[in-house]
């Protein structure tokens, strides 16, 4: 599975784009990938979903989301859940370096600045450019 917040977000799955039920789902996930691999309080998830103005439901509700959002990502027996995990005070989503274009960009990036540019260019440029094209959207400068 890919997720790909470079442009629109969206999820690559086997079996082609995973199509998300509705907006407050595909905020549930961008708040997520944003801490990819780190626990997010439900707090934080009901102020990014309702932007400081919950409804007196928005814990159950967030529940029904994460549930919804685990069946989208993980079909398959309820429990065995290992993508989106419940954690202390909140929810964690697991995320390896190339499932997330943010990261791979990030990496790429990265090599391409510390590579050895004076005596190598090559390998630098192409790092570089690699990591641009993951971009479906002219990256904004």
């Amino acid at each position: 599975m890919k997720f790909l917040v470079l442009g629109p977000l969206e999820i690559i799955a086997a079996g082609g784009t995973v199509a998300l039920p509705a907006a407050k789902h595909r905020t549930l996930l961008a708040a997520l990938l944003v801490r990819a691999n780190q626990v997010v309080t439900a707090e934080g998830l009901i102020d990014a979903l309702w932007e400081g103005r919950p409804p007196a439901s928005a814990a159950k509700t967030l529940q029904t989301y994460v549930s919804q959002l685990r069946r989208e990502l993980e079909p398959g027996p309820p429990g065995d859940w290992r993508t989106l995990r419940t954690a202390e005070g909140g929810y964690r989503l697991h995320v390896d370096q190339d499932q997330l274009d943010a990261s791979r960009f990030e990496r790429l990036a990265g090599d391409g600045r510390r590579a050895p540019h004076r005596a190598r260019p090559a390998p630098a440029a192409a790092w570089l450019r690699e990591g641009l094209a993951l971009w479906r959207r002219a990256a904004a400068g």
